[in-house]
């Protein structure tokens, strides 16, 4: 008995890969996530990639960057290709921080669909043809990989060429190209030049090459010797960004492991890594599991599975831990989910006509939920929504922003400072409680301005208060139909909900 297809319509008749409205239709979405999606998921997106480029292009000093640049544990690559940037808006008269941004983040939607497009091309032989059209859906659009995709962070560039890594190892696997090794070795090397922690995963591949694959004991030499070079050539780059030789490979893991100072920021059981998997993606998030734990025991000898379940081992061992750090893998879950349906989708009988459509129905609509849900608000803690919101609105005017303690959007603590995103014409005053209108500082020939969180509004009587002190909304970071369907997918997006009011005095002619 064959594995029924996880769509009953002729999909082998119908080429998503080679339809061009289709790709179209991905530009345009990931574009348009990658507008919505301002600021960073996390702070070492920001501090650690752009602030280090501003540095080099002298708008910051070193005494106000993350303490990772006097450690020197960062690779360069990826600040330099934002400084390179950098440069060339500059030359181009560009000084736009958020266009900046937006825009770095539009070149990685770009090189996402490229990438996993290659992907889909490499690996389609593996995916019988009545499935390969879901496998091309949601290769681009399971609900997280919009979000992930844009982001111009080490997790996700790092993800995105291991990714292509591994695409040429199975395109070389069929068409036994000599130069293959090399460019093999090169991509990976520089996955690994993003993101130290990546090196597991092409270790992971490397020992699939070795032991299960094993038709040439020089092609695994070869591709060791390419990423090598690019590890070489990484010390190069380190030389630019911190003015001298350091082997910040070395001193990442030293630091991390050996001084165990990541622990500081946190600490975690091991089956944090299953609660991730689990819950993070959403209703999948089981059959993910599911997927991870039956392919290592029915196809144990599926590379993928020899990158994946190492990094996953590592990380579990390791004290601290974080969702973003299985980012590398996200785009190996469409590919995994896959493989699983067509290990075990040998149903019959009733769960294949009813329960079945059921599932699949209710994984239709909780990953379209998901996608608006990220295709419609800022980043992270949504606080640099704000920021674009103010710079776009009031950009050559005098601004007093009022906003309760511990909601200042151009500053999250004392260090490191965002220089890159700082407004010179904007005065911050913090304030205990907007129920003491006292306390709120107001200029006249100012545009005064009030920042308070969705905790702040208990009900009408806080409204009506804002009305009677002339305070109008002019922005929130998340609309009020977002937060209800964040409501049914993941009620935690909304306790970063923010609102922006303006004080609006009456004309008194």
């Amino acid at each position: 008995m064959t594995a029924i297809p996880i769509f009953s319509y002729p999909s082998n008749k119908i080429h998503l890969e080679n339809s061009g409205w289709f790709l179209a239709g991905i530009c345009l979405l990931y574009l348009s996530v990658a507008y919505a999606s301002s600021g960073y998921n996390n702070a070492d997106e920001h501090f650690q990639i752009i602030e280090f480029a501003n540095y080099k292009m002298g708008r910051t000093s070193a005494s106000d960057l993350a303490w990772e640049f006097n450690a020197k544990i960062r690779p360069g690559l990826q600040p330099m290709i934002c400084w390179i940037l950098m440069k060339l808006a500059l030359w181009a008269g560009w000084n736009d921080p958020y266009g900046f941004a937006f825009f770095l983040r539009a070149l990685t939607a770009a090189v996402s669909v490229l990438i996993i497009r290659f992907f889909i091309r490499s690996y389609i032989h593996a995916v019988e043809v009545k499935n390969r059209n879901i496998f091309i859906v949601i290769s681009y659009l399971l609900w997280f990989l919009p979000y992930i995709n844009v982001r111009f962070s080490s997790e996700s560039w790092s993800g995105l060429f291991f990714l292509l890594s591994l695409a040429i190892v199975q395109r070389d696997g069929r068409e036994n190209k000599t130069k293959m090794p090399y460019i093999f070795g090169g991509v990976a090397g520089i996955s690994i030049l993003f993101r130290y922690q990546s090196a597991i995963l092409v270790s992971g591949l490397f020992l699939w090459i070795f032991f299960i694959r094993g038709r040439d004991i020089l092609l695994p030499l070869k591709a060791g010797l390419a990423v090598l070079a690019v590890l070489l050539g990484g010390l190069f780059i380190d030389y630019w960004l911190y003015n001298g030789y350091f082997f910040t490979l070395y001193n990442y893991f030293h630091v991390n492991l050996v001084e165990n100072v990541a622990s500081q920021y946190g600490i975690s059981p091991w089956y944090q890594i299953i609660f991730y998997i689990v819950f993070s993606p959403g209703p999948i998030g089981i059959l993910l599991f599911a997927a991870l734990v039956i392919l290592a025991f029915k196809k144990p000898d599926e590379p993928i599975l020899w990158a994946v379940i190492p990094f996953l081992v590592v990380h579990a061992i390791i004290p601290h831990k974080e969702l973003r750090f299985l980012f590398p893998l996200a785009n190996l879950v469409p590919i995994i989910l896959i493989l699983f349906l067509q290990q075990v989708g040998n149903f019959t009988g009733f769960f294949k006509k009813v329960i079945w459509p059921m599932i699949m129905v209710l994984l239709i609509v909780s990953n379209i939920m998901g996608i608006i849900s990220i295709a419609t608000r800022g980043a992270g803690n949504g606080k640099i929504a704000i920021t674009q919101f103010i710079y776009r609105k009031y950009k050559n005017e005098n601004i007093i922003l009022n906003c309760v303690e511990g909601l200042n959007p151009y500053s999250d603590w004392a260090f490191p400072k965002d220089r890159f995103y700082e407004h010179s014409k904007v005065e911050i005053s913090e304030i205990s409680t907007i129920w003491k209108p006292a306390l709120l500082k107001n200029k006249i020939g100012y545009k005064n301005l009030l920042l308070i969180s969705k905790d702040e509004i208990t009900g009408p009587r806080t409204i009506e208060m804002l009305r009677k002190k002339n305070y109008s909304l002019v922005f929130q970071n998340t609309s009020g139909f977002i937060q209800i369907i964040n409501m049914f997918y993941d009620p935690k997006l909304n306790d970063n909900v923010l609102f922006l009011y303006e004080l609006k005095l009456p004309d008194k002619n």
